[in-house]
């Protein structure tokens, strides 16, 4: 089992209490439990935000697409070398994260 972590915006009318997303939610990141997912999130909250690397939200929008066409089309217990490399490639973006 992974743990994803997700960040969207919403629309929010604080007078009325209504609140609409105003994006779809987009990955950030993709972890292998629990404590590294709420240890990413605590950066975040920190203020780390900012120094993210745009490659790890892209490497984690990618993986996500691969994840879900080959899913639909294979079965998601199929993990084919298409997936093992976008997993590569989130490892190394994370890897970098955590050298900045």
């Amino acid at each position: 089992m992974q743990y994803k972590v997700w960040v969207h915006v919403e629309e929010v009318d604080e007078s009325v209490k209504e609140y609409r997303d105003a994006t779809e939610p987009t990955c950030v990141g993709v972890f292998d439990t629990l404590a590294e997912a709420e240890a990413f999130v605590e950066r975040i909250a920190a203020g780390v935000w900012p120094k993210l690397p745009g490659q790890l939200v892209g490497a984690c929008k990618k993986a996500e697409g691969t994840f879900r066409t080959l899913g639909e089309s294979q079965g998601f217990g199929l993990m084919g070398p298409k997936c093992w490399a976008v997993i590569e490639e989130l490892r190394q973006a994370i890897a970098d994260l955590d050298r900045s």
